[in-house]
């Protein structure tokens, strides 16, 4: 979980055109998942990786705890090697 944009770019990830219209519409905050390819600045910690799954919570207290904190690491909530069931790209046309 990261607290907002900022944090995203700090991790390394790359955002398409379509994650930054996602990461603006009203879904997020929120239970959005973002699977973000990762590009040649990313952390050590993440030197292997290829992608990363973030999220953004809805919850204004945990941003701020966030904000004060740095992002929030937890396992992936699905296993390594499967894509997502809808690829960005086609939600945000949608």
């Amino acid at each position: 979980m990261v607290a907002d944009m900022s944090q995203i770019a700090d991790l390394g990830a790359l955002l398409t055109d379509a994650a930054r219209r996602l990461l603006a519409s009203p879904f997020v905050p929120g239970a959005v998942t973002l699977v973000l390819e990762l590009g040649p600045q990313r952390p050590d910690w993440l030197a292997g990786r290829d992608e990363i799954a973030l999220r953004i919570p809805d919850d204004a207290r945990l941003r701020d705890v966030l904000r004060r904190t740095g992002r929030c690491l937890s396992p992936p909530p699905i296993a390594r090697g499967l894509k997502p069931r809808t690829p960005v790209t086609r939600q945000a046309r949608s």
